[in-house]
């Protein structure tokens, strides 16, 4: 694209250097440009759209929707390898209905080996959690037991305690 600069300092007589008439809408060469990309356009309109058929198809014919419906469903295709489906070497060729089967069978069988490697993670996390717990753990059985076998220790001694303060309060009394 020219600059303006580069415009200025060209040649008016340079047939490579865009006018600013031509860059205007509604010049005469800017007409022209459109006018030929739209024959252009038009020209190729046929080749992209069937219009209308000689002779006309009547109502109600599925003639067209029928061949399609039969080159899809038994017309033989090759897939390429980053449909995910075949090796470079070897590409996945068959019938649209084939190819979705696989494609299906093959989705089904990475889901139900991520689902076998998630199961297997979660039995070796458990069995490291309950080893974690087991040597660092309170057993709380255990703590309960040594708890009362303190708490029974604790009551005789406050009941020699109370035995030895009566000997003791008897003694003075009796002096």
């Amino acid at each position: 694209m020219w600059s303006r600069r580069a415009r200025r300092r060209a040649r008016p007589s340079d047939p490579s250097v865009p006018s600013r008439a031509s860059s205007r809408p509604g010049s005469t060469a800017s007409c022209a440009t459109c006018t030929q990309r739209a024959t252009q356009i038009f020209s190729a309109w046929p080749r992209v759209i069937i219009s209308s058929t000689d002779p006309l198809t009547a109502a109600g014919d599925s003639s067209r929707s029928d061949f399609i419906l039969v080159q899809l469903s038994t017309g033989t295709y090759r897939y390429s390898p980053q449909a995910g489906i075949g090796t470079t070497g070897a590409p996945f060729t068959g019938t649209l209905t084939n190819f979705a089967k696989q494609f299906i069978s093959q989705q089904g069988e990475a889901a139900t080996a991520a689902k076998q490697l998630a199961d297997g993670q979660d039995v070796v996390l458990n069995t490291l959690q309950n080893k974690l717990s087991a040597t660092s753990g309170v057993n709380i059985d255990d703590e309960m037991a040594h708890l009362l076998a303190l708490q029974n220790a604790y009551s005789a001694n406050a009941r020699v305690m109370s035995s030895i303060k009566q000997m003791y309060d008897t003694l003075i009394q009796s002096m």
